[in-house]
């Protein structure tokens, strides 16, 4: 009789492992630094040809969705009210909404179909803001 092992959720250092090896395969460019409890990621990115390159940095700590920021050009001094683009008060993107329908699952997901694609996609609607001032990627406010 085959015995069925239940899989420990929110395992944060399983959760680390498996998102840093995801990294590694997909965006071995990247900079990846993995500790036991957390791991932090540092890209460049350009949403399309045209776009000014950003600096952006992810922090994970297995247990809770990633904190995603724009480290170079510094937002701050772009954006005097975060939540008119879609950020949180510390700067923070807000790239999906977790509270109710679960885009991210911190158990399952990988950063490379998600988090990483969905942080183009932010700086994308970021730029036409910067053009006009209407949000166009949708969410909450």
């Amino acid at each position: 009789m085959a015995v069925k092992i239940k899989q420990k959720r929110n395992n944060p250092s399983l959760n680390i492992l498996r998102v840093f090896s995801d990294l590694k395969k997909h965006f071995p460019d990247y900079y990846l630094n993995r500790k036991p409890s957390s791991l932090e990621v540092i890209y460049k990115v350009r949403p399309t040809n045209f776009s000014l390159e950003y600096k952006i940095k992810i922090l994970f700590n297995g247990k809770n969705s990633p904190k995603t920021y724009v480290v170079e050009p510094d937002l701050k001094k772009i954006v005097k009210s975060p939540n008119k683009v879609h950020m949180y008060s510390d700067y923070s993107l807000c790239l999906f909404y977790n509270v109710k329908w679960k885009e991210f699952d911190v158990d399952k997901d990988v950063f490379s179909n998600t988090i990483i694609p969905w942080i183009s996609l932010w700086l994308y609607y970021f730029e036409l803001w910067q053009i006009d001032g209407i949000w166009r990627g949708g969410g909450i406010h």
